[in-house]
């Protein structure tokens, strides 16, 4: 439910590191000041590192459209909703 153990110093999760995230740490520091991770014996920072990386590239995707005329319809704030 809440992912593997990323940081095994301070049991925590993936599901909370990358809800973190999400609500805007964007640093591995950041996450450790957050959640402790990765400031112990620190093996866990490029896993955070990457999970930092994975959250910012599908931040910044387009989202999808199923819609088979989304090619000639331009984008506004209505089709995004």
């Amino acid at each position: 439910m809440l992912g593997k153990i990323v940081c095994s110093c301070f049991s925590v999760r993936e599901k909370t590191i990358t809800t973190a995230i999400e609500q805007g740490t964007n640093s591995v520091s950041g996450l450790g000041t957050a959640l402790k991770c990765g400031t112990n014996c620190g093996s866990c920072k490029t896993e955070l590192a990457s999970l930092l990386s994975a959250n910012h590239k599908a931040s910044t995707l387009p989202k999808p459209n199923n819609d088979d005329t989304s090619a000639n319809t331009p984008v506004t704030e209505e089709t995004l909703l």
